[in-house]
């Protein structure tokens, strides 16, 4: 209970506490998944009031026996704004054992807040002990409708989190009648 009353201080929403966020952060989401299923990780964009951004190109390290880019997919609200989100993967240098995922969104009127687009990844069958696979943004590039650099840009980078056991369903028993 404590925990959540620090979370509700009048300092967690004071002027100091707002100015130190950063303009435009970019946030990768995370997924659980089996060995050899697909998981799906959003990528979000959250800008302060007035950032207009019409390009995001974000470089995330992907370990080539883990996980496989399968798709992306542009939000519809990406699409709405006239973008369009691809992705290119480079191979890893020869023993590294990871590869370079480049994804770029853009919009000719901007991008929305929001979801922009969507990753989906095919696990690989032999994970071994991994439980968690770390996705970092590992370069992260913003331009404004304007043409200018974004400098002042945070990341939140994401994860797969790897299940042994299948999920559990429980069924409710005023819906099942």
């Amino acid at each position: 209970m404590t925990a959540m009353l620090a979370l509700w201080t009048p300092q967690a929403f004071s002027p100091e506490a707002r100015a130190q966020e950063k303009a435009v952060t970019v946030v990768l989401g995370s997924d659980t998944g089996l060995p050899g299923g697909t998981v799906m990780i959003p990528i979000a964009l959250k800008a302060k009031e007035g950032m207009k951004i019409a390009r995001l190109s974000l470089e995330i390290s992907v370990p080539d026996k883990l996980l496989r880019l399968k798709s992306v997919r542009t939000s519809l609200g990406a699409e709405m704004a006239g973008g369009e989100a691809k992705a290119e993967v480079t191979p890893s240098p020869e023993g590294s054992g990871f590869s370079i995922l480049k994804v770029t969104v853009a919009a000719q009127k901007g991008l929305p807040a929001g979801v922009l687009a969507t990753l989906e990844f095919r696990i690989g069958e032999e994970v071994g002990d991994t439980s968690k696979i770390p996705l970092q943004g590992a370069k992260v590039t913003l331009t404004t409708l304007e043409g200018q650099a974004v400098q002042d840009v945070g990341r939140q980078d994401g994860e797969v989190a790897i299940s042994k056991t299948p999920p559990t369903f429980v069924n409710c028993f005023f819906f099942s009648h």
